[in-house]
């Protein structure tokens, strides 16, 4: 089952026993910018270079989290 990408961040750091810094740390976002994704704050989309970043520290392809990430929402 797809994900949402405040989720897969959110489970992704906790597997990993990090904090939101840590996350920062090796992500290179901000730890500001985590907690706004992990929170799905209204407004805030993901940029492709965020994207990349957090591909790349969770071992993944830009495409593999893309599609991890995009879910057809049918309500």
């Amino acid at each position: 089952m797809k994900q949402r990408l405040s989720y897969l961040i959110r489970e992704f750091r906790m597997k990993k026993g990090w904090t939101q810094e840590e996350m920062s740390r090796h992500s290179g976002l901000s730890q500001r910018m985590i907690s706004n994704l992990e929170q799905s704050l209204p407004g805030y989309s993901i940029r492709l270079d965020y994207a990349k970043k957090l591909a790349k520290v969770m071992d993944m392809s830009l495409s593999e989290f893309i599609e991890t990430i995009d879910i057809d929402e049918e309500d």
